[in-house]
């Protein structure tokens, strides 16, 4: 964090670039710079890639595959996470639920969290459920990018 710090006192256009294997507390981290690409652990020619994302030859389409929290106190955290206790009521005040006083319940990052140079449009959607756990899903998807 320190040199983070240091280098945004000198260039506040500053990308970070994170290689790691699970989600980080990046709470200290995400508001001292401009944009943050999680790369997980890449292959042998991943800087190639990343020299495209970053300067704006590819578009960066992914979405995170896990939620990051918001602090290390919320794990676990992910999306399809059992509520056991009273859960929040975005917009009702109640004393007897089940929340954290001083940061937000959700996760800094939910999962599927992220951000394109692309505006997507979706249309058609079909449902159908067959048998027991069999679902197909038809949906139009539009990508209005070059």
């Amino acid at each position: 964090i320190k040199l983070i710090d240091e280098i945004t006192k000198i260039n506040s256009n500053v990308s970070l670039v994170l290689f790691t294997g699970r989600p980080l507390d990046l709470t200290e981290i995400h508001t001292k710079v401009k944009s943050i690409m999680c790369c997980w652990f890449l292959g042998t020619t991943s800087g190639l890639a990343i020299e495209k994302l970053l300067y704006g030859k590819a578009n960066p389409s992914g979405k995170l595959t896990m939620s990051f929290p918001y602090t290390a106190g919320q794990i676990p955290v992910y999306y399809n996470c059992l509520n056991t206790g009273r859960q929040v009521v975005k917009g009702v005040f109640n004393h007897y639920t089940s929340r954290y006083l001083d940061i937000p319940n959700e996760p800094l990052y939910p999962f599927g969290y992220g951000l394109s140079y692309s505006n997507f449009e979706y249309s058609n959607l079909i449902f159908h459920v067959l048998f027991f756990l069999n679902i197909v899903l038809y949906i139009g998807i539009l990508n209005h990018h070059q």
